[in-house]
């Protein structure tokens, strides 16, 4: 797993590769906790001049530098993907949510 620091910022630009998917993780404040959750970031494009890898007009340095660290690998099972619909339930009060992220946690200690 290669991971780039805000720092390397000009480095990721140079290496990010088109089509390629990278991920950072991000930390989401919940009424029922803290809870880190995964982004992808797919580029599909390059800026006119410099030739970086773009994605909905953020290109890899900016995307780097902003939610940075970024890494090659998707994170594992424990960090939820930000967006992700729970049992497929599109409404849910936060106590059903708390009671979903308790059994998952309870299912992990085992």
């Amino acid at each position: 797993m290669t991971v780039w620091q805000p720092k390397d910022a000009k480095k990721f630009g140079l290496q990010a590769k088109l089509n390629m998917p990278y991920y950072t993780i991000e930390t989401s404040v919940n009424p029922w906790g803290e809870e880190p959750l995964w982004k992808e970031w797919v580029f599909t494009g390059r800026l006119p001049i410099f030739g970086t890898p773009t994605v909905g007009g953020v290109d890899a340095q900016s995307a780097c530098r902003r939610f940075g660290p970024m890494y090659d690998e998707k994170p594992g099972r424990h960090i939820r993907p930000m967006f992700e619909c729970d049992d497929d339930e599109v409404y849910a009060t936060p106590g059903d949510i708390l009671k979903v992220r308790n059994s998952r946690r309870a299912k992990a200690r085992r």
